[in-house]
């Protein structure tokens, strides 16, 4: 396999929601996705068999998991491990971020959307 390089600026954003728009680019091992939210945007409570790395680009975001919460500001990264629910919920000024999950999600691996009681 050889390397390549690839705009993401340029790729046009999908909305997920009304609060929420997305770019994404799969590799092979893993999946890049910028995440643009709207103010008090949510992405929604869900989980995953990937290990997700999160960094915050812009404004502010909470990440919500059963146990505990994670407040972030723009440097901060968060690893969440396989298999754990989280929800994320931007600040008043919304938020920015950039997302790596491994394996990809490609091959039917993606996000399996729960109730928000848990």
């Amino acid at each position: 396999m050889r390397a390549y390089s690839i705009s993401l600026e340029k790729n046009a954003w999908e909305q997920v929601d009304a609060r929420l728009k997305k770019k994404a680019v799969n590799g092979r091992n893993m999946t890049v996705t910028r995440y643009s939210f709207s103010p008090k945007g949510v992405f929604p409570h869900h989980v995953h068999d990937q290990e997700q790395i999160t960094y915050v680009l812009a404004g502010d975001v909470r990440f919500v998991m059963e146990s505990e919460d994670h407040s972030l500001r723009v440097g901060d990264v968060i690893v969440i491990p396989p298999g754990v629910p989280h929800r994320a919920i931007a600040g008043s000024a919304g938020a920015e971020v950039l997302s790596v999950v491994a394996p990809a999600r490609t091959e039917g691996r993606g996000v399996e959307y729960l109730s928000e009681g848990g």
